[in-house]
């Protein structure tokens, strides 16, 4: 089946619908379908982003991918939200995440550390690598994860000014 504008408008004034979009908690269906039905710019805006045949409704298959799409743009936006609030767990050496490779720097965490730290927590060397890898103020330079929000420029510049800080305050104790 497939749905077009003129029946997403008349859905909108169903009360089952109404419930169903007010207990969703979803904010995405309550501002595309609000207390006074759908808003004919927004809906026509969302029905062609979503239509990619351009037919004027959508089918099962438009629809799956807009929300395969939708859901690869959450975990991305979580991923930055993860990276901009410096989280260290990522789970990146879990089983089920195990065909992933073990980067250079795990590999030279896990020379050092290995063995210092018996046992090792399954996916630890991972995480702390890509941690290090995010936020080491030259390492992040050149290796960050592509969907980081800084970029090259902001993580140089950042770097030149912590370093100005430090110069300055060395100065200053060592005069005083």
């Amino acid at each position: 089946g497939t749905i077009g504008l003129d029946e997403l408008r008349s859905a909108s004034h169903d009360p089952v619908v109404q419930d169903f979009v007010e207990r969703s908690k979803c904010q995405m269906l309550r501002a595309l379908l609000n207390r006074d039905g759908v808003e004919p710019a927004r809906a026509r805006r969302v029905l062609q982003a979503v239509d990619a045949d351009l037919s004027g409704k959508i089918d099962r298959s438009e629809w799956a991918q807009f929300v395969t799409a939708l859901a690869r743009e959450r975990v991305r936006y979580l991923k930055v939200l993860g990276l901009c609030s410096r989280r260290c767990y990522w789970g990146r050496g879990a089983e089920e995440n195990a065909e992933e490779a073990r980067g250079w720097l795990a590999r030279g965490y896990a020379f050092f550390l290995g063995p210092v730290v018996r046992p090792m927590p399954s996916g630890y060397l991972e995480d702390l690598a890509f941690f290090t890898r995010n936020w080491h103020p030259v390492l992040a330079i050149v290796s960050r994860d592509p969907d980081h929000p800084f970029t090259r420029a902001e993580y140089a510049a950042a770097l030149l000014v912590m370093n100005s800080y430090s110069l300055v305050g060395s100065v200053a104790i060592s005069e005083w």
